[in-house]
């Protein structure tokens, strides 16, 4: 995900923040931006094996800085497995997103494992 390109990172957005809006019916809030981060209380989320897990509904432009600062070293489609995954009624099974949660440095995309339950998303 580092290393996508700024329409790649728009489009990849623009997907998902369509396709959790189909999933919730629900359009994503503006969500507050303090300390650099983005938390608004909108998210999924469950135990999975012992670990809390996240997705955070964000309005586009947030995805899009996350993106932008991301250090994850995740191709794009693991973190897009994961997403499906957390929605397809299946109880957020952890096969979908062990790989991304795996990875220390994937550890504040939209998706996270996150011991203190804030969600919380960096966009700055």
């Amino acid at each position: 995900m580092s290393e996508l390109t700024t329409d790649e990172r728009a489009a990849w957005c623009d997907w998902y923040t369509i396709w959790h809006q189909d999933m919730d019916g629900l359009p994503a809030l503006p969500g507050d931006v303090r300390d650099g981060v983005v938390t608004q209380g909108a998210y999924a989320g469950g135990v999975v094996d012992g670990h809390f897990i996240c997705i955070q509904d964000i309005a586009v432009e947030h995805c899009r800085a996350n993106l932008a600062i991301s250090e994850c070293q995740a191709p794009l489609d693991t973190i897009e497995r994961c997403v499906r995954g957390l929605f397809d009624g299946h109880n957020l099974p952890l096969e979908t997103c062990i790989d991304l949660l795996a990875l220390d440095t994937c550890a504040t995309t939209i998706v996270q494992r996150d011991a203190d339950q804030s969600c919380a998303v960096p966009v700055e």
